[in-house]
């Protein structure tokens, strides 16, 4: 009810009805010829019967954004029981290419005769479709059974991306492949598109072919996979906390010389989200600037959407800072950490915590505790925060830029009139970057 009246100002039956009906989709990949198995299902319930005969269509949409087959419906004259669930399969075509689709939902009232209404509710799951999948997931299996145990970090984290790729694939196949908002109700997924928080996260044709190329260079016996390889990676390392392999994503620069050592920045992400956000969101600046720039840019999993950065967590963004820093030539003198949100009160804890580490800290629309100052009197810092912030309040970020004052730290406000807790990040982020160039640990 209050995301309505935050995103509409109004509550109403049709509004209700759009909270109390969710879709889910048995898989998130497909083979060509494959059935889509959406599901309606019932997450709430509502007392009262409607006052209006409803309907539900699905529209199976290629990456062409053009509609495949006809729409599947569902017509709903009484509130379902709870965990009610319809199924409204959906074929794809024996020659679908590959790529991402989406099944276009639509809630609306329905009229006997004919007339036409304002849909209440439009939004999309989406899912892949790669060729030949089970026999390439098949292949990366036999390949990496086949794989000794590396000696090389490189090597090492190798395998772990290669193995991890391989459960989520399989996973994929029967369930949501893991990930940032791939969880959340339709109608909160409809908002977060609003916004430019899209659940999408990867290209899986192309991801999948890193894995590939990773097991079969380490099949060769390449001493490190991972040479000569630039751009988006997302691997995995396996954690020395409890074993399990973690995912992160590093952008390596193309065009510079890897065997001089370059800056590194680490970010942290917002609650909800994964080692993605800085990514894929944000008019993708984070990977435009780290570019333009030089840097080694890396984006943390944090061990889930909502763990503040504590416990396992923290221990996830340092073991991933120090991995990097094996893996590639890093001036050690010039590695940063910044963070959205949740990420922005992670990069506060985490930073001073262990101010050894960073040669300066940018946390924006989220500044954690001011008694975390004192253990690095002298840190740099850069603030961001939007004064019609409605998740963190500008008053709070502005008292924190007054506790950071102390002799001998460089303290940057940046405060943007009439920006909101997501845009933030896009407007300050030059300036985070300018802020990294003028500082360097001594």
């Amino acid at each position: 009810e209050a995301v309505n009246l935050i995103s509409y100002g109004s509550w109403d039956e049709g509004r209700q009805i759009a909270t109390v009906l969710d879709l889910r989709l048995a898989a998130k990949l497909y083979e060509p010829g494959g059935q889509v198995k959406a599901r309606l299902s019932s997450i709430w319930e509502r007392p009262e019967r409607f006052s209006t005969h409803y309907m539900v269509a699905l529209q199976l949409v290629g990456p062409d954004d053009k509609k495949i087959g006809t729409p599947a419906q569902a017509h709903l004259s009484q509130t379902p029981a709870m965990g009610q669930t319809k199924e409204m399969p959906l074929a794809l075509p024996a020659d679908a290419a590959a790529g991402r689709y989406v099944v276009r939902y639509t809630l609306g009232p329905h009229h006997h005769d004919g007339a036409k209404s304002e849909p209440v509710l439009e939004a999309e799951r989406t899912f892949f479709v790669v060729p030949d999948l089970d026999d390439r997931l098949t292949k990366l299996e036999a390949t990496i059974a086949a794989v000794k145990e590396p000696s090389s970090e490189g090597g090492k984290v190798a395998l772990s991306t290669a193995r991890w790729y391989a459960d989520i694939y399989r996973k994929g196949q029967k369930s949501d492949v893991p990930g940032a908002y791939s969880d959340h109700p339709l109608f909160m997924v409809a908002q977060l598109s609003a916004t430019g928080f899209s659940q999408e996260r990867m290209a899986f044709d192309r991801e999948l072919a890193l894995a590939e190329t990773l097991a079969t260079r380490l099949g060769e016996g390449a001493a490190d996979p991972l040479a000569k390889l630039d751009g988006d990676l997302r691997l995995a390392y396996s954690s020395p906390v409890d074993g399990e392999r973690v995912p992160f994503r590093v952008f390596v620069p193309s065009g510079v010389d890897l065997a001089k050592p370059l800056p590194l920045v680490v970010a942290l992400h917002g609650a909800g989200g994964d080692e993605n956000a800085f990514m894929e969101r944000y008019a993708g600046l984070y990977k435009k600037e780290a570019q333009a720039r030089g840097y080694l840019a890396v984006a943390v999993n944090g061990r889930g959407p909502y763990t503040g950065y504590r416990g396992a967590a923290e221990r996830d963004v340092l073991d991933v800072t120090d991995l990097v820093q094996r893996l590639w030539e890093v001036d050690p003198h010039r590695v940063y950490l910044m963070g959205h949100s949740m990420g922005g009160m992670g990069t506060v804890l985490v930073g001073f915590d262990h101010a050894d580490r960073f040669a300066a800290l940018a946390p924006i629309a989220g500044f954690g505790q001011a008694s975390q100052l004192a253990k690095a009197p002298k840190m740099p810092l850069f603030l961001g925060q939007g004064d019609r912030d409605a998740l963190v309040p500008v008053e709070g970020a502005r008292a924190f830029q007054q506790a950071a004052k102390t002799e001998g730290r460089a303290v940057e406000y940046v405060e943007k009139a009439g920006t909101d807790h997501l845009l933030i990040v896009d407007q300050v982020m030059k300036g985070v970057f300018d802020f990294f160039d003028a500082h360097r640990r001594n």
